[in-house]
């Protein structure tokens, strides 16, 4: 029984969308790009009618490629210049249970033949449960630990060892990932679908989502520095 108003404004480089009229609460947000376009500043307000101002929250977004990737979670395109690497077929998985073993699927740079590899070994050593080599396979702290930020390896091994305890069994597959090389080269962003399985005495837990793992190249190899989930899908 509301008329709900949607008004969007582009002044310069800098778009606003303001909501009004949908009940208590109103909103506006804005899009402005800051250092050449290179960064996108997002600005929300949230307006209710119990505070006396707006709450604002805002945001940095830096720019990863020079193109919309409206497929993110389908097979990458990669952008023209850019070094990306996909496999040939979306959903061809990059890894089984630690029973069959993990294989990394062909295509790409050598240096991304080499991250589907780290990949397909991650997963093969936890589903393994091997807590101590998953390890090896991360950096001493972490930037990001699913909510956590700036994580110490420890604490993510105490996390994993609470996590999996009373676990007779950990069955997790993951399809073909997106990687997208950033810094030069020097560290890597990949996104892939993991289905994932955890049964035992008193514990059934199964489900789906779109993961992302971070990676930074080392003298030691390709190190995990963020792991976290940007998507549930079931």
């Amino acid at each position: 029984g509301r008329t709900v108003r949607t008004r969007a404004v582009i002044n310069g480089d800098q778009l606003t969308v303001r909501v009004t009229g949908g009940g208590e609460d109103n909103y506006a947000i804005s899009f402005a790009p800051v250092d050449g376009g290179r960064r996108l500043r997002v600005t929300r307000r949230i307006y209710a009618e119990q505070l006396n101002q707006p709450v604002v929250i805002q945001s940095i977004y830096n720019k990863i490629s020079e193109v919309a990737r409206w497929d993110i979670y389908g097979e990458p395109q990669p952008a023209a210049g850019e070094e990306t690497a996909s496999a040939s077929s979306p959903t061809s998985p990059v890894s089984t249970n630690g029973r069959s073993g993990a294989r990394a699927t062909s295509g790409g740079s050598g240096e991304a033949v080499e991250l589907r590899a780290r990949l397909a070994d991650w997963i093969t050593v936890t589903n393994g449960r091997d807590i101590r080599k998953q390890m090896t396979f991360y950096m001493p702290t972490l930037k990001a630990f699913y909510l956590a930020r700036n994580v110490k390896r420890d604490a993510v091994q105490a996390e994993k060892v609470r996590a999996f305890r009373g676990a007779n069994s950990i069955d997790i597959q993951a399809d073909a990932p997106e990687i997208v090389f950033l810094d030069g080269g020097r560290s890597a962003l990949m996104r892939f679908r993991k289905r994932y399985r955890v049964e035992g005495r008193n514990l059934n837990r199964r489900g789906e989502v779109v993961q992302e793992l971070r990676w930074q190249k080392t003298n030691a190899g390709w190190k995990i520095f963020s792991e976290r989930d940007v998507r549930v899908i079931r």
